[in-house]
């Protein structure tokens, strides 16, 4: 599986370079709703995705609505149980481990935990049948919600200087989205146990926006579990949920800068990350041949584009034949991250595969490098000497206050004077930070309570 896309749907720009590009959206399609359900939120990252950091909207080359209509009367919401709170775009074994610990610390508190997803139910009996029901995407929707759709479509093509095929793309995601609140809505309805409260790690996607918008349609609440790095003002603020769970106090007062009301908010840590044991520790350590006296360097890169794994590859060989002592280089992709392409790039260093757990990657490690990164934080509360690397500057200004006083390095020479003040095999001692205030069982009983105080 190769990550990197061909030449015609090759990465744009990145999702921390699009604030200013995203406002432009919000501007031009904020007035876009189809019964109370909020248009323009609901498709705001599917517009960056398919049509800022790619190029994907020019695969629609044409609008057919009763292919439309009748693939998404196959979608249907399912569930997994009568209690539903975790709600998500689909249910990858990433977001599984993700909110695993949550889920198990609800249940020993008595709550059982379900959730609620999509899936295409390629019923034919189904598909006829969504055909004459206001559920298809074609039905239903007012002639004056179409044309603003258009007109919005129309001064986002004049502003970007996008060619034809995003027309079409912008009136296909306007049905589909307007197809998915509407089953949501009903979705909810039927149940026959009343749906309490929702909680989720993103409020963005696309299936996860429609449920949640139609959850506080019906008076349901929701929680918003924060999951990483808040790098994107428009992918994490505004949000819908009644309460936020944050990792730290430093993204306490990132949401309390933009308006976010302090009773919103709740200092929660994550259940994601546990405290590095020291047999863990020596047991990874073994198992990659590090000497007593070897610094296992270990950098973090982030999802982007092929050029900046190009630049981040010469940075890092830079910064290793100028450091001292004995020192080991290894990189561990982002999740999504794979392929001969992306080795190619890193040849020079060894590769720890995606499939090796984060807690093993950290428990190698002495020195955590990241650019921006989830991991940074993670590192920080671990007690792992950390790193910050600018590595593809400008960035946005809010950048370094969300890293606190971790060191950061744009010169490779910076990084090598450094390497030589950390101690190899050391066991960290973790502890709460600014960054990330608590972790493992603590954090996941914290998160808990926010979430049942929801529940009658």
């Amino acid at each position: 599986m190769q990550f990197f896309r061909p030449a015609d749907n090759e990465y744009l720009i990145s999702d921390r370079h699009a604030d200013d590009l995203m406002r432009t959206y919000d501007s031009l399609t904020s007035h876009l709703r189809v019964e109370g359900f909020d248009v323009s939120k609901a498709l705001r990252y599917s517009f960056f995705r398919d049509c800022l950091k790619t190029t994907a909207y020019k695969q629609y080359r044409f609008l057919n609505n009763l292919y439309l209509s009748r693939r998404e009367a196959d979608v249907s919401f399912c569930r997994t149980s009568d209690h539903l709170y975790f709600v998500t775009d689909s249910p990858t074994s990433r977001v599984d481990k993700m909110i695993a610990r949550e889920c198990k610390w609800l249940e020993t508190c008595g709550v059982p935990v379900g959730v609620i997803w999509s899936q295409h139910s390629r019923s034919r009996s189904q598909r006829l049948r969504g055909l004459l029901t206001v559920n298809t995407p074609c039905i239903g929707i007012s002639a004056a919600a179409k044309a603003d759709a258009r007109a919005a479509a129309a001064a986002l093509s004049k502003v970007f200087n996008f060619p034809a095929p995003f027309m079409t793309w912008f009136m296909h995601k306007f049905y589909q989205v307007t197809a998915r609140y509407r089953k949501a809505v009903r979705f909810l309805e039927d149940l026959k146990a009343p749906v309490q409260a929702l909680f989720c790690v993103i409020e963005y996607g696309l299936d996860t926006f429609t449920v949640l918008s139609a959850a506080h349609h019906l008076k349901v609440p929701s929680v918003l579990i924060q999951h990483g790095f808040l790098g994107q003002e428009w992918l994490h603020y505004p949000i819908m949920s009644e309460k936020i769970c944050v990792w730290g106090e430093v993204d306490a007062e990132w949401y309390r800068a933009y308006g976010l009301d302090t009773s919103r908010i709740e200092v929660t840590g994550t259940a994601r990350i546990q405290p590095i044991e020291s047999d863990h520790r020596a047991r990874v350590r073994q198992k990659y041949n590090l000497a007593p006296d070897e610094r296992a360097i270990v950098f973090y890169p982030p999802h982007l584009h092929r050029e900046y794994h190009n630049v981040a590859a010469a940075f890092l060989k830079s910064a290793r034949v100028a450091a001292t002592g004995k020192t080991r280089w290894f990189v561990r992709p982002h999740p999504v991250q794979n392929g001969e392409v992306f080795e190619a790039i890193y040849k020079d260093f060894e590769i720890i595969p995606t499939s090796t757990s984060i807690d093993d990657a950290l428990a190698l490690s002495d020195v955590v490098l990241h650019d921006y990164s989830t991991v940074g934080k993670e590192a920080s509360y671990l007690g792992l000497q950390t790193v910050c690397l600018e590595l593809q500057s400008p960035y946005p200004t809010y950048y370094r206050k969300l890293l606190h006083n971790q060191p950061v390095f744009s010169h490779p020479d910076e990084l090598a004077s450094f390497i030589p003040t950390v101690d190899a095999g050391n066991h960290p001692i973790a502890g709460g930070t600014p960054l990330l205030a608590y972790g493992g069982r603590d954090a996941a009983e914290r998160i808990s309570r926010v979430i049942l105080s929801f529940l009658r």
